[in-house]
């Protein structure tokens, strides 16, 4: 996985800023798909037909990250597919929401050590 992420998705979910970015996949397609397929995948992504990615959904509020979820392995003709059309986004939105507002709750009644 790369350092590099690229940031293509902002929503405001309540209290919360999510955000949707994604970076090249460097895991081999062998690890996700079957033999026979690879060689037509590899060809779809070499002609920039499909992108091959890790997706990452955060939760900010006041521009602080309080929770990230990852997913990689991510096979789309564009990752923004993977917002507009893709269970998996809402359920990473879900859990990363679910989260940041523990946080937010552990924050806000920390007493210290």
């Amino acid at each position: 996985m790369s350092d590099q992420w690229e940031r293509v998705h902002h929503e405001k979910c309540g209290q919360f800023d999510i955000f949707f970015s994604w970076t090249y996949e460097t895991d081999s397609l062998r690890d996700h798909f079957e033999d026979d397929e690879i060689k037509e995948l590899v060809a779809k992504i070499n002609r920039g037909e499909m992108t091959w990615f890790v997706a990452k959904v955060e939760a900010h509020k006041c521009g602080i990250e309080l929770a990230s979820d990852i997913l990689g392995g991510c096979l789309y003709a564009d990752p923004m597919d993977f917002v507009r059309d893709n269970d998996y986004y809402a359920d990473m939105k879900e859990r990363v929401i679910e989260q940041a507002s523990v946080k937010l709750v552990e924050l806000f009644t920390y007493q210290g050590e």
